[in-house]
């Protein structure tokens, strides 16, 4: 639970630094509500592929030592 949600709120935090910031600027149309469901899809995505590492590889501390 906490490797989730630490990554879908460092996503979302760092978005919304990057907006005020003024390095960057969301299109027309685009809410935080869509900034937070880009960070779950990416959550969603780091997780598994490092779940699916874990069953691919023995030496799994390895790998999440790397990541």
């Amino acid at each position: 639970m906490g490797l989730g949600a630490g990554k879908s709120n460092g996503v979302t935090a760092l978005g919304r630094t990057g907006v005020k910031s003024g390095l960057g600027e969301l299109p027309d149309e685009t809410g935080r509500t869509h900034v937070i469901g880009v960070s779950l899809c990416a959550d969603a995505g780091v997780t598994l592929s490092l779940h699916s590492a874990a069953l691919v590889y023995d030496d799994t501390m390895e790998l999440v030592l790397l990541a």
